[in-house]
C-alpha cells in the first residue's frame, strides 16, 4: 500500500471541463459557432446559383423550331399581308435567336441536351404545316400556329427572366420579348381585319 494515503480515502480525480484538449467553454462555443456559419454560408451559396439551365436549353431549342416553322413559311403563303409579316418574323427572329444563344453562352449553356430537343422538335406542327397546304389552307393553319407559337415562346421568355440570375441574358430576354410582343399584335390585327 502507498503510505501517503493511510487512513484515508484515495482523492478522486479531477476532470476539466474541456475534456482531453482542455478547451474551455467559450473556445468550444467560438468553433461551434464558426462552424454554424460555414455551414449556413455554403447552403446560402448552393442555393444562389442559377438554376435556369433547363429552361436555357429549352428557350434555345424552341427558338430553333420556331426559325423553321418560318423558314417552313416563307414558300407557302399565298396572302401577301401574311407574307410581309412572314418577312418581318423571320427577321426579327433571326436576330432575337442571335443575341439571346450569345446570353445564354455568357450565362453558362454549353450545348442543348437530345431530350430537349427532341421534346420541343414539334414535329406534329410541321406535319398540320404539311397537310394544311395539301388542302389549300395553310395561310389560316400558319397563322393559327405563328400565333401558338410566339405565346408559348413568350410565356417560356418570362418564366427564363424570371429564375435567372445573368444580366446579360435578362437583357436580351427583355429587348426579344418587347420584340416579340409587337409581333404578336400585329398579327393578331391582321388576323382581326
Amino acid at each position: 500500500m502507498d503510505p501517503t494515503f493511510q487512513g484515508r480515502t484515495p482523492q478522486v480525480p479531477y476532470r476539466r471541463p474541456g475534456g482531453r484538449f482542455n478547451l474551455s467553454r467559450r473556445a468550444l462555443l467560438m468553433i461551434g459557432g464558426g462552424l454554424a456559419i460555414l455551414i449556413v454560408g455554403f447552403l446560402l451559396l448552393a442555393a444562389s446559383g442559377d438554376k435556369s439551365g433547363a429552361l436555357q436549353q429549352r428557350l434555345s431549342a424552341r427558338l430553333a423550331t420556331f426559325s423553321g416553322i418560318v423558314a417552313e413559311g416563307t414558300n407557302q403563303i399565298q396572302s401577301p399581308d401574311l407574307r410581309e409579316f412572314n418577312s418581318r418574323l423571320s427577321i426579327q427572329l433571326l436576330s432575337d435567336t442571335a443575341s439571346i444563344n450569345t446570353a445564354l453562352a455568357t450565362a453558362g449553356m454549353k450545348s442543348i441536351s437530345k431530350d430537349i430537343t427532341a421534346d420541343e422538335a414539334d414535329k406534329a406542327s410541321f406535319d398540320n404545316l404539311k397537310t394544311a397546304a395539301l388542302n389549300s389552307r395553310f395561310d389560316d393553319a400558319y397563322r393559327t400556329l405563328v400565333a401558338q407559337k410566339l405565346d408559348s415562346t413568350m410565356a417560356l421568355m418570362q418564366e427564363l427572366y424570371n429564375e435567372t440570375r445573368s444580366k446579360s441574358l435578362k437583357a436580351s430576354i427583355d429587348a426579344s420579348y418587347a420584340n416579340l410582343k409587337q409581333l404578336e399584335n400585329q398579327l393578331a390585327a391582321s388576323t382581326s381585319s
